[in-house]
């Protein structure tokens, strides 16, 4: 199933929620009912940093790569933890750091940690 979703403003966001159907067979695999929402959040999140799924799990600081299939699949939920990680690596693509050229982020000093090659030391050189 695909759906258009909106960009992540919130009155439009809350609203595109609120159409999302449960009753559909797709959510009978999953104990949470409000799994579209995650499922979506995670993909947006993918589009909008520019980065795969290991990538992902990597800048949030999981150990591998398997809670975002499990987030995807619906077998299991992100924490509180690893929203507000998701949600300052949007602030930081928000304020023109690209989030795709980052190796991984110390959460505990909040610092990044960037990836080597000609196009980082290129964004490096110039900001």
């Amino acid at each position: 199933m695909v759906l258009n979703a909106p960009s992540h403003s919130s009155p439009e966001l809350a609203q595109w929620f609120a159409t999302v159907p449960t009753d559909n067979a797709a959510f009978a695999h999953s104990p949470w009912p409000n799994h579209m929402a995650v499922e979506w959040l995670i993909r947006r999140s993918l589009m909008k940093l520019g980065v795969a799924n290991y990538q992902l799990a990597r800048l949030l600081g999981a150990s591998d790569h398997r809670p975002i299939n499990y987030w995807l699949n619906g077998d299991k939920r992100p924490s509180p933890v690893y929203l507000v990680r998701l949600f300052k690596l949007w602030d930081w693509a928000d304020e023109g750091i690209p989030v795709a050229l980052l190796s991984t982020v110390k959460w505990d000093t909040c610092e990044l940690v960037w990836r080597r090659g000609p196009e980082v030391e290129r964004y490096l050189r110039e900001n």
